[in-house]
């Protein structure tokens, strides 16, 4: 009797390990791309560019009041893209829940974040925050995470690239054999960059135009 208990008990976990159904303790956790990206002016340039780099989550039940939480922690990013003197930004961030089984609404944090004078990239932790939501699963609700852009910031950033800055010194420079390009483009909304197929060069064209710019 205790022989086939024990069989049934190996054979329900191998069962439930091989099954494709996931039950997840914890809502995925998405950052827009459109609230991705804060851009930080100085003396008419824009001297920082502040991203969310990503988020650590974890969730757990009170066992106090039997209730499940979400806690979400923001990783920014900030790039110095000019000589600046800036140091210190404010700024917001916002959790939104996506779907059902929140009893939270959308939360917007205030958030204080350092660059040392002189570093070019810097990561830091932001507060982190806590959702009410319900018990797993949790395939029907997600929760979005970005940066509470006023409309002026929203709109500058949906004219600038995803660009991942790569910082080189004098003597990475000096190692290029060839001689390094470098173009500014400013991009607008209406805007897309095509390639010559000759050389390569980018180039700002209107969406949808028929024209062939390279030529």
């Amino acid at each position: 009797m205790k022989k086939n208990a024990l069989f049934c008990l190996i054979a329900g976990i191998i069962a439930s390990c091989s099954s494709d159904v996931k039950t997840p303790d914890c809502p995925r956790i998405n950052i827009p791309r459109e609230t991705a990206r804060q851009y930080i002016s100085d003396l008419g340039f824009d001297a920082l560019q502040v991203s969310l780099n990503g988020s650590e989550s974890y969730c757990y039940t009170d066992d106090v009041n039997s209730r499940r939480y979400v806690v979400i922690t923001p990783i920014f990013k900030i790039r110095r893209m000019e000589d600046s003197s800036i140091n210190a930004i404010n700024t917001s961030f916002y959790v939104q829940p996506q779907g059902v089984g929140s009893y939270s609404a959308k939360q917007v944090r205030e958030q204080s974040l350092q660059i040392p004078q002189n570093v070019r990239e810097h990561t830091v932790k932001g507060k982190p925050i806590k959702l009410h939501i319900k018990q797993p699963p949790y395939n029907d609700l997600s929760i979005n995470l970005g940066l509470n852009l006023s409309d002026f910031a929203s709109a500058k950033s949906k004219t600038m690239f995803d660009i991942d800055y790569k910082y080189l010194s004098a003597d990475d420079l000096a190692a290029f054999d060839e001689k390094i390009d470098m173009e500014y483009l400013e991009i607008g909304p209406d805007e897309k960059v095509v390639f010559c197929e000759q050389n390569g060069r980018p180039v700002v064209v209107k969406k949808g135009a028929n024209s062939k710019p390279c030529d």
